[in-house]
């Protein structure tokens, strides 16, 4: 389980209000299953499946201006992902709200009407939140026994009466798929100096796309089915290493496997050579 906490804004139109936040809810998202093609933690190809959860907010108390019918919309409020290695998650809030209308009367052709709208053209959504379309709500036009704490005591004027909002956010979480790596090719060869009785063998990777591969390679030399020794040799930026094999002496012809095990973004590949001691 991974612990957190979620607020959401909403807005009030032609509220005294505005923009209120939420208050801020402590919850844990989980359990996630991530699938890991590799077996090799932080390579990139981790995945996990959508994981929903639901919290509920305090109620919000908003009241009417006067300077128009009262509406309600959810306000947009970014999410900024923390560099370095974790979980990357995309929120996309949405609230289910419920009115409550304190004593006094509501204008218009149909009174006690409240009508919830989506945000608008002037609350540009971000990458981390689309909003779900929030259906109208009728409120009743016979006022609750009991107003909310937030309700004034003197009778309300008409479209001035306060209302109440208790949102409800349902937040599901996804990790991006990550790039296909590419092929490499691993080619090897060699060469035998008879004073110095040595085996020099340059290696040369590179990928798919024509770059140098990075990090290194595992050199083996063996005479018939003796292995001789192996060398681990780094790439350079130019994706050629070198690996020298000194005391070289017995008679035979020499067989060179290569081994590239690959990096984040490119899969492994191998290569063979051979020389001879005469």
């Amino acid at each position: 389980m991974i612990p957190g906490t979620v607020k959401g804004m909403i807005e009030g139109v032609n509220t005294v209000e505005g923009v209120k936040p939420t208050n801020v809810v402590a919850t844990s998202i989980g359990p996630i299953d991530i699938a890991d093609p590799d077996g090799i933690k932080s390579t990139g190809d981790e995945t996990a499946g959508p994981v929903t959860l639901s919290v509920t907010f305090a109620d919000m108390a908003f009241t009417a201006s006067g300077t128009g019918p009262v509406s309600f919309r959810e306000d947009t409020s970014p999410i900024t992902p923390t560099p370095g290695p974790g979980l990357l998650m995309v929120a996309n809030p949405g609230f289910n709200v419920q009115i409550r209308c304190s004593p006094g009367t509501v204008a218009g052709s149909e009174p006690g009407v409240v009508t919830l709208i989506d945000p608008a053209a002037a609350f540009a959504p971000t990458a981390a939140i689309t909003p779900p379309t929030i259906p109208p709500t009728t409120l009743p036009t016979t006022p609750p026994t009991t107003p909310p704490t937030t309700t004034p005591t003197t009778t309300a004027p008409a479209t001035t009466a306060p209302t109440t909002a208790a949102p409800t956010t349902t937040t599901p979480t996804t990790t991006p798929a990550p790039p296909a790596k590419q092929n490499t090719t691993t080619a090897a060869k060699a060469k035998y100096s008879t004073a110095k009785k040595k085996a020099t063998v340059t290696v040369a990777v590179k990928g798919a796309d024509g770059k140098p591969g990075t990090g290194s390679v595992k050199v083996t030399v063996k005479l018939g089915t003796k292995k001789i020794k192996t060398i681990t040799a780094a790439l350079s930026s130019s994706g050629v290493a070198k690996a020298v094999f000194k005391k070289i002496a017995a008679k035979g012809k020499y067989k060179v496997t290569v081994k590239y095990a690959g990096s984040a973004t490119t899969n492994a590949s191998s290569g063979k050579t051979t020389f001879k001691v005469a």
